[in-house]
């Protein structure tokens, strides 16, 4: 009996020991670094066959990390999960990649104002293809935790892996004495001997730097002058300073991102020179839970399903309601998107290097060609079927949709040099010849009815532009086509920062425009003028964030206030007593407010006149005095006879757009590429097949063959709108239910030449970059 009872209160006092262990355990790790950090310092090799023993046996050890160690459910699932080949197929419904089944989302919490911005965006992978980034979480990561895996830089088939700022990788492989991605043109990677290697990117008109030593990224350099550097402390972030690469250390050109972390070692906050911070907030298990932004609205990311406790499965806006969720399969591939909306819902099933895609158009089914990367293969659609051929080096080689093909030739560097389109029974045919024997920049562009030669310095910025007619209409008689006479040149230079100081405009030998520039010691744009019109713009003061807040020109002088996100929250314009606006001084003033989730929740707009009482105006009187002000229109006022206009035209009624002026009217972009623009998009293939250099400057075009029409398209209209992100999307098409979309574009493309046609061809092409806009949500960009 006594025996007994001593038995009981060891039996208890041991069950109460045990208990507080594990109270202890789950203490200290929920405030562990996160698992699969943990799993990366052990060694181990994701996909070996070794994998789940290297981290079982050599992962950190530590009363905090036991529930990691033995976590066999994230140890498996971080072992086996490297298998997934890099992914260059077109990410569909919201969105996922239909090859492997991954989820992806793109978001910005922070851009500056001018015109190459400062951005800290954060991009999520359900699988995520690095495994060592944990500073957002184990599967969000930042567009500035770029860096180089160095680890198999001297095995037998030596590579390097470069992480992009989308999470996607790079492969760098030792080819014939150099790094190169095989098959990819404009890509170069180069060891230096000051510690660093370069990695040149001639499409986005970027070079980076990364330590040789551990692969940490340390510096951006932009085509247009603009220097970014990630300062370290440690191994983390602690900050990113820009300026402009001529004024690199100066107190009064930088512009800093601050950040702060937890006792993890992850992101707490980002923090602009305004002070509004951007907030983020962790689970347990170290997933990225909420974002709140600097007025306090909070997003929130959900992670419900047990089997895979770092996949998401939901997002609820700031407004509270649940906007999306997915559902994973057993091999964690998503198999539902659905959505309040039902119209937008989306199921996938997977085969053997195929996946099919329900949605409310029927059923599409993908299939793949899977080497070193996933690649389109075919795709048939309710509307019909679309296919794609590569060749050996991973170059598309041929198109094939319901309405005709696309061929394409490539050189020894892996360089389109022609594509010849058919589409429903015409012929058209893109020629290009390159100024030397490995770079991007063209030296002929044939097109139809058009042959473009361009001269560069030694900086590879273009300081002679010169566009020839032709009587080819189709293209097919190449840089041999015969002139018409009418020629366009341009005469253009920079200064030692790349920037653009002055471009002389000519037409048959008559100069029609002369225009200058000049930039303040943040490398924003000063002042601008055409010496020929005597149309001038002069931004008066930047805010800290290189927002404008005061801009003067020939005509009046506008003010803008800006909320905490950045957002245009009023905008003022002033304009004076002239014959061109009636002999009035009208003031015209607009009030922005925003809703939870971001998007404008209401616009009101009044005017007052010679100092009268102010009125309220409609939004399409409204639109006319922004599009005014968008294209650099003088006077900015409507005319007399327009005043009181009372219908509505929201097919050309954009939203504030500040600067937009810049690439309407001050930069030669449009005038030289305004046929692309205007260009009538084909419901399935691509006419467009030229991509646009940075068009800060005079730009250069590039063959892109494996971007669709209406994606080269968007990278053009990103220049003309907020400066965009010049970014580059190598992406297949969207094809699911591009017939609805498609009818949807033609029908905005009609309003537009019905209501804004009339007013001028620079309102005719807002026009279309705006039902372009559209165009591109409807089909899930």
């Amino acid at each position: 009996m006594k025996r007994q009872r001593l038995y009981g209160e060891a039996a208890g006092f041991s069950g109460r020991l045990m208990a507080a262990f594990v109270l202890l355990i789950l203490a200290f790790s929920a405030n562990a670094d996160d698992c699969f950090s943990l799993y990366a310092k052990s060694g181990a090799t994701p996909g070996s066959k070794t994998c789940k023993l290297d981290v079982t046996s050599n992962t950190p050890g530590g009363i905090g990390n036991y529930a990691c160690i033995n976590d066999l459910v994230q140890i498996e699932q971080w072992c086996n999960s490297t298998g997934t080949p890099p992914d260059d197929t077109c990410p569909v419904a919201d969105p996922v990649f239909p090859a492997n089944g991954i989820v992806t989302l793109f978001e910005t919490d922070f851009a500056s104002g001018d015109t190459s911005p400062l951005v800290f965006s954060r991009s999520y992978l359900s699988k995520p293809f690095d495994k060592a980034q944990t500073a957002m979480g184990g599967y969000w990561a930042s567009n500035w935790q770029r860096r180089l895996d160095l680890t198999s830089v001297n095995a037998s088939t030596p590579k390097i892996t470069a992480y992009r700022s989308n999470g996607q990788p790079l492969i760098f492989k030792w080819v014939n004495g150099g790094w190169a991605v095989p098959g990819t043109s404009g890509l170069s990677l180069l060891k230096a001997g000051d510690g660093y290697f370069y990695l040149k990117d001639e499409r986005l008109g970027t070079t980076e730097t990364y330590s040789v030593s551990t692969g940490l990224f340390h510096s951006e350099t932009t085509r247009t002058g603009m220097y970014r550097e990630v300062e370290y402390v440690g191994q983390q972030i602690d900050s990113i300073a820009q300026w402009p690469v001529d004024r690199i250390g100066q107190a009064a050109s930088r512009l800093t991102l601050s950040l702060t972390y937890d006792s993890n070692g992850r992101i707490l906050s980002v923090v602009p020179p305004s002070g509004n911070a951007t907030h983020y907030a962790y689970d347990a298990k170290g997933n990225l839970v909420s974002v709140t932004a600097p007025i306090g609205y909070v997003r929130q990311y959900l992670y419900e399903d047990a089997r895979f406790p770092n996949a998401m499965t939901g997002i609820k806006d700031e407004s509270g309601s649940r906007i999306a969720t997915w559902t994973y399969d057993s091999s964690g591939r998503a198999i539902s998107v659905t959505h309040p909306d039902t119209t937008r819902n989306v199921s996938f099933s997977y085969g053997a290097n195929t996946t099919t895609v329900s949605n409310m158009s029927g059923y599409s089914t993908y299939s793949f060609n899977v080497g070193d990367t996933s690649r389109p293969g075919s795709i048939v659609t309710p509307g019909g079927a679309v296919s794609r051929t590569w060749d050996i080096s991973g170059n598309l080689k041929q198109t094939i949709t319901p309405d005709g093909n696309t061929q394409y030739t490539w050189d020894g560097a892996n360089r389109p040099t022609k594509a010849v389109a058919t589409v429903s029974g015409n012929r058209t045919v893109t020629t290009i010849e390159y100024s030397d024997s490995t770079s991007l920049r063209p030296h002929l562009v044939a097109t139809p009815g058009k042959i473009r030669a361009f001269v560069y310095d030694q900086g590879g910025n273009v300081t002679g532009y010169a566009e020839t007619e032709t009587t080819d209409l189709t293209g097919e008689q190449g840089m041999q086509a015969t002139g018409t006479g009418n020629q366009w040149t341009v005469g253009a230079r920079y200064d030692s920062a790349s920037r653009l100081l002055s471009a002389a405009i000519t037409r048959n030998g008559s100069k029609r425009e002369d225009w200058t520039y000049t930039y303040d010691v943040r490398g924003n744009v000063e002042s601008v003028q055409d010496a020929v019109s005597g149309w001038s713009m002069r931004t008066l003061s930047r805010n800290a964030e290189n927002r404008a807040t005061q801009i003067a020109g020939n005509s009046g002088q506008a003010s803008i206030g800006y909320d905490e996100r950045g957002r245009v929250k009023s905008f003022q314009y002033n304009e004076p007593v002239s014959s061109l606006n009636g002999g009035v001084a009208p003031v015209l003033a607009v009030d922005y407010r925003y809703g939870p989730d971001g998007t404008v929740s209401s616009r009101t707009a009044q005017v007052s006149t010679n100092g009268g009482w102010w009125k309220p105006i409609s939004d399409a009187e409204l639109g006319v005095w922004l599009t005014n002000w968008e294209l650099g229109n003088d006077p900015v006022a409507p005319p007399a006879n327009l005043t009181g206009l009372q219908s509505d035209a929201p097919a050309f009624v954009p939203d504030m757009c500040v600067e937009c002026y810049m690439a309407w009217k001050a930069l030669p972009t449009g005038k030289l590429f305004g046929q692309e623009l205007g260009e009538t998009l084909p419901a399935w293939r691509e006419t467009t097949e030229l991509m646009l250099s940075d068009q800060a400057q005079v730009p250069y075009p590039s063959l892109v063959p494996d971007l669709t029409s209406s994606t080269k398209r968007s990278t053009l209209y990103s220049g003309l709108f907020k400066g965009g992100d010049r970014g580059f999307v190598k992406c297949g098409g969207r094809e699911t239910h591009e017939a609805e979309c498609y009818a949807q574009y033609e029908n905005d493309r009609d309003e537009c030449r019905l209501l804004a046609g009339p007013r001028g061809k620079r309102n005719w092409a807002l026009c279309l970059a705006n039902a372009f806009e559209r165009y591109q949500q409807c089909r899930g960009y």
